[in-house]
């Protein structure tokens, strides 16, 4: 095998390399995106109903509650992602 050989095969494994990086990057974006829609959705509609499933008339107080709610089940998802965010510093550091 010449240099050149040698060469292009390491080429050919980094670009492959930085592909596997680009589409970490892109599915972490296109995740925290989706998170983001649907926690804006959960929000308006919490905000914007004045009657919720059981019948009781949303106060203000209510409401907050209900935002709290949604907030505290958003955390678990915020944090994978920030998991995944430092994995993917990582991944790009090493390769």
């Amino acid at each position: 095998m010449d240099k050149f050989s040698v060469l292009k095969k390491y080429q050919n494994i980094k670009g492959k390399r930085s592909d596997s990086v680009k589409l970490r990057w892109i599915s972490w974006w296109a995740t925290n995106i989706i998170w983001l829609i649907l926690f804006v959705l959960g929000t308006v509609i919490v905000w914007m109903r004045e009657i919720d499933g059981a019948g009781v008339i949303q106060t203000p107080m209510l409401k907050l509650i209900a935002f709290l709610v949604l907030l505290i089940a958003f955390i678990i998802p915020i944090i994978i992602q920030v998991v995944w965010l430092i994995l993917n510093l990582r991944a790009g550091r090493n390769k």
